[in-house]
């Protein structure tokens, strides 16, 4: 058993044969030809930037034997729409999926972190299934997904990184869970649509300006009780009254 290293196939489906235990390191990185890669199930892990700027390919499926995601793996390639991710993924690394076409996707139940900047750039994508067994959205995790009107965060999410979800043109409304403890600088600042964010009293705003900038924004939800705070829409009058309601 190997590991898959260069391939400069000119073939538009590549099969890997199943004498391979994990795809090496840009094994796959601006290949301009191949469209789809089947992956068999001997794969335990797929290098990093195993298939980044892969401008062609459109689909991948990760079989249930794939453990680990390295860093940039699927990163820049703009035309892949469509990936399902193998139950037992235990990481991801970060940039994994970056700027690609993908629409949806579903995170597997034993992921525990959304590594950086897994999704940014992936302005197509519209909906994401986050199992509650993660733990922390990293720094721009989400960012620019412009296209992700609701996204609904686990129950057992302690950090909100920075940037998480900035610039994520048409998110509509936010629940903070009430386990969440940190909320970073600008999580979600520049949230066009953003309109309601509900938190709970429990829930501490670390990061300065959180929600700034999101211009259609027009209070904050108070989980728990009987109270909505309204407000001018301004970094500084925004900042004060997340204070308050923090504590």
């Amino acid at each position: 058993m190997g590991k898959v290293y260069k391939c400069r196939s000119r073939e538009e489906v590549v099969v890997i044969p199943d004498k391979f235990t994990s795809i090496g390191d840009s094994a796959f990185a601006y290949n301009t030809n191949v469209k789809k890669v089947i992956i068999p199930e001997t794969i335990t892990h797929i290098g990093y930037r195993a298939f980044a700027n892969c401008k062609e390919l459109t689909e991948i499926e990760i079989p249930s034997s794939v453990e680990n995601i390295d860093t940039w793996a699927f990163a820049i390639c703009r035309n892949l729409s469509r990936i399902i991710i193998s139950p037992n993924i235990k990481k991801i690394g970060a940039s994994a999926f970056s700027c690609t076409a993908i629409t949806e996707i579903i995170i597997p139940d034993d992921v525990e972190i959304i590594s950086a900047n897994t999704f940014a750039g992936c302005r197509y994508l519209k909906k994401i299934a986050l199992p509650d067994s993660i733990k922390k959205i990293s720094d721009n995790a989400f960012y620019r997904c412009s296209h992700l009107e609701n996204i609904l965060l686990p129950k057992n999410l302690k950090i909100i990184g920075r940037e998480a979800f900035a610039n994520c043109d048409n998110l509509k409304e936010v629940v903070i869970p009430e386990s969440v403890e940190t909320i970073e600088n600008n999580a979600f600042s520049n949230c066009n649509n953003l309109e309601w964010i509900t938190i709970c009293s429990s829930n501490t705003i670390t990061g300065l300006y959180a929600f700034s900038l999101c211009k259609n924004l027009k209070g904050i939800k108070l989980k728990g009780r009987n109270s909505t705070f309204i407000f001018s829409n301004s970094e500084q009058t925004f900042y004060f009254l997340m204070q308050n309601t923090a504590n």
